[in-house]
């Protein structure tokens, strides 16, 4: 009998965890999922597990969904159906990377069989490993797990969001400030301040990307910002790391549904330049060759001077360094012919022998000073 999405409703677990006298085994508390209760049978899927109950955009997912047949009257248990918000499926194994690397072989043919009964219903399977799961993601939601458990700091969430200016605050000012605010000590100012963030009532656009420190930069949240990003499409760029094909459609909605497709597309844009930069950091200094460089150009279709550019913008600001600094809207700026003039000049002096680009620059803001105008930016 062909298995198919109707004929399971992936409501509760097929296979019981059995008890080992070796291993992490436990058991916690979900509104995700339909009994109740998720099961977990190794550090990995614990970790796994809470970053599906961290993002608002898993509606459900149910660990040991379904046995799916293959081979010779064998059968195989993938460790857990997830579904996400916008329609989205996927089953997921779980496996130590050293497995993962060592022994794909041996698991072929019961995921092979999984993948094509996967793709027959409308889902994808992905195998995911510690690399893929323990990021900085995962170790910001540890950090502000505890506090985010302490419910009665909701009621000072609307006094909070008032102290961020506009460029945000550093994580140890902000704490600093939430006390005086509340006349409280130090240490209940970071619960309450880890609880607005875990929650996304303010926005840590380095969340994904670097593990909150006291420097890290927290802003109030506006309408127009995305509090975390779905973990999809962190899965899906960790899959691409990885030369794996991208398995997930990329769709970017916010909680009040943002119609704009300009605003769409400029998010899209962003978390491919996000992949790009992440596969550059990935290859150490030292073996970026030319022939390497010249290979990345023609794999992402970019030029390397605007990776280098990107990578120092993200390394500075994290991910909203990435975003586009330019609206489309209104007519487009002309140049007159002193102007273009001015730009040749830079461009030439770029070409000299020992001129950096930031000394081209220079010329042309002088030239532009000499004719009372301007300049572009850098």
């Amino acid at each position: 009998m062909t298995l198919k999405l109707t004929d399971h409703d992936f409501s509760s677990a097929v296979r019981t965890i059995p008890a080992k006298e070796r291993g992490n085994r436990g058991v916690f508390p979900s509104k995700k999922v339909k009994n109740g209760v998720v099961e977990y049978e190794s550090q990995i899927e614990r970790d796994f597990f809470i970053l599906l109950e961290h993002d608002d955009h898993v509606a459900q997912y149910q660990h040991q969904p379904i046995k799916i047949p293959y081979g010779d009257n064998q059968s195989y248990t993938p460790d857990v159906h997830v579904r996400f918000t916008n329609g989205l499926e996927i089953l997921v194994e779980i496996k130590d990377d050293d497995t993962y690397q060592q022994s794909s072989e041996k698991f072929k043919e019961r995921w092979d069989a999984c993948k094509e009964f996967a793709e027959d219903s409308g889902m994808s399977f992905i195998v995911l490993t510690e690399i893929d799961i323990r990021s900085a993601r995962m170790s910001n939601i540890w950090f502000t797990l505890g506090s985010a458990k302490v419910t009665s700091n909701d009621r000072y969430m609307d006094k909070i969001r008032n102290i961020f200016p506009k460029d945000g605050l550093d994580y140890k000012s902000a704490c600093y400030r939430i006390a005086e605010l509340l006349g409280i000590n130090i240490n209940k100012a970071s619960q309450i301040l880890c609880y607005a963030i875990y929650h996304g009532y303010v926005f840590v656009d380095t969340f994904s990307d670097k593990p909150i420190s006291n420097t890290t930069i927290i802003r109030r949240k506006t309408k127009d910002i995305f509090p975390f990003t779905p973990i999809w499409i962190e899965l899906d760029e960790a899959l691409q790391m990885r030369d794996e094909e991208e398995i997930f459609s990329i769709e970017i909605s916010s909680v009040k549904e943002i119609n704009s497709e300009t605003v769409v597309e400029q998010n899209q844009r962003t978390s491919k330049k996000e992949r790009i930069v992440k596969a550059f950091q990935k290859t150490p200094s030292y073996k970026r060759s030319k022939e390497w460089r010249a290979q990345f150009e023609s794999k992402h279709d970019v030029s390397i001077s605007s990776v280098y550019n990107w990578v120092k913008k993200y390394e500075e600001e994290g991910k909203i360094g990435l975003k586009d600094k330019y609206s489309k809207s209104g007519r487009n700026k002309t140049w007159d012919g002193y102007t273009l003039e001015i730009l040749e000049k830079g461009r030439k002096a770029f070409l000299k022998p020992n001129f950096s680009v930031k000394k081209a620059y220079e010329e042309i803001v002088e030239a532009s000073w000499d004719i009372d105008d301007d300049p572009p930016s850098y």
